[in-house]
């Protein structure tokens, strides 16, 4: 359960250092930098699922991620 908790913190971090890279970027493709936000958000929420021994089932969706 730990394991599987660190790897989705880890998939996160590597999504908030390419959104925080790309937005350095002298014209920064905002919409990709947005992108890589929700994924890091995603990711955390799905880690704390992972925590509750919640399942963690296959889908992009925040709000409802953020409900369990």
């Amino acid at each position: 359960m730990v394991n599987e908790c660190l790897e989705w913190v880890n998939f996160a971090e590597n999504d908030i250092l390419t959104a925080e890279t790309m937005s350095k970027l002298s014209k920064p493709p905002m919409e990709i930098v947005c992108y890589h936000c929700q994924q890091a958000a995603e990711k955390l929420l799905k880690a704390y699922l992972v925590l509750k021994n919640e399942p963690v089932l296959k889908t992009h969706d925040t709000v409802f991620l953020n409900s369990k």
